[in-house]
């Protein structure tokens, strides 16, 4: 079964998408069989990172024609071992999708026969993105050292966990009017954590205490530091999970620092993925060992490295290298 991989941003600008195309060559150059899904719905560039002409059937076609099977709508690439999957950017209004329809696409997506499946989500916290990160409980969030970065990704993750809570909890009509209520009012007009309102609930509701718990202890978000390049970037970082840790009660582990890439703008523009051309690229090298990191994936989708292994002492090993 694959692995899938969504990746989000709380913003645009912050490199997801050419991280996207570049982390599934680089896994598709080391043997395994990857496809790569744009479900960036409105805004579907991921065909021009790769290269690829905008005339191929994709995401937008499968959602207008109910008779079109999934497999029409994935494609080969010019890079073995990698297939490609495209977005909706020939149709208007598919980012509005039916909801019926969005939960066709997340079970078809569930069946790809591949190792890997890398998601390509759209920048913001809309209910679309937010459905699709939660197609696996180990996504990937992609921020950069800037504040407003943070702070998006933030709300990003806030309301995914607050949304994954509450779909988890279908079962329960009573307890879940209970969350939107307690949202509603102690989240957004008193000084209460997240973490705090989900032990309210629980006293309240004992016999939902397990559930909840087991909710909280199986969502496992990745962190990546794009752009980043000293000491302060990395602070940036870590006070964002600080932050996490306090306010929701979830561990989130690095996935690693990318440095920041001078000649990214200008293969964008080309159509030619960076790490094709550029093999001594830092950037590159610094995106090979993360592809090498989820290889490795030492308990999937729980953690990345071995016990002994703090995701912060790698990411400070990240940033040695590209100061080298």
């Amino acid at each position: 079964m694959a692995k899938i991989i969504p990746v989000a941003s709380g913003k645009g600008g912050v490199g997801k998408t050419f991280f996207v195309t570049n982390l599934s060559i680089l896994l598709a150059q080391k043997g395994q069989r990857v496809v790569a899904v744009d479900l960036d719905l409105g805004g579907s560039n991921l065909h021009t990172m790769l290269g690829i002409k905008n005339d191929l059937y994709g995401i937008g076609h499968y959602i207008y024609d109910k008779t079109l099977p999934f497999d029409k709508i994935i494609h080969r690439t010019e890079f073995d071992n990698l297939k490609f999957i495209p977005g909706d950017a020939l149709f208007v209004g598919a980012a509005n999708i039916p909801y019926f329809r969005k939960k066709k696409i997340l079970s078809e997506i569930s069946k790809i026969d591949a190792d890997w499946v890398i998601l390509d989500l759209g920048s913001g916290s809309t209910l679309n993105t937010i459905d699709f990160f939660l197609a696996s409980n180990c996504g990937i969030l992609v921020t950069t050292p800037e504040l407003t970065a943070v702070l998006n990704l933030y709300s990003f993750l806030k309301n995914s966990f607050y949304r994954y809570i509450f779909n988890g909890l279908k079962k329960n009509a009573e307890v879940r009017d209970r969350l939107v209520e307690a949202v509603k009012t102690r989240l957004e007009k008193e000084n209460t954590t997240f973490c705090e309102l989900l032990k309210i609930i629980k006293k309240d509701f004992p016999e939902e205490e397990k559930r909840i718990d087991d909710l909280v202890n199986n969502f496992f978000p990745k962190l990546l530091l794009n752009m980043g390049n000293n000491e302060r970037d990395i602070a940036f970082g870590e006070n964002l999970r600080k932050i996490i840790k306090k306010n929701m009660g979830l561990e989130v582990e690095y996935l690693g620092l990318l440095p920041e890439e001078h000649q990214a703008r200008r293969y964008v523009i080309a159509r030619k993925p960076l790490s094709v051309v550029e093999n001594e690229s830092k950037w590159v090298e610094g995106c090979s060992k993360i592809a090498d990191r989820l290889l490795e994936f030492h308990d999937y989708p729980v953690t990345i490295f071995e016990d002994d292994v703090d995701s912060l002492d790698v990411v400070y090993d990240d940033m040695r290298f590209v100061i080298e």
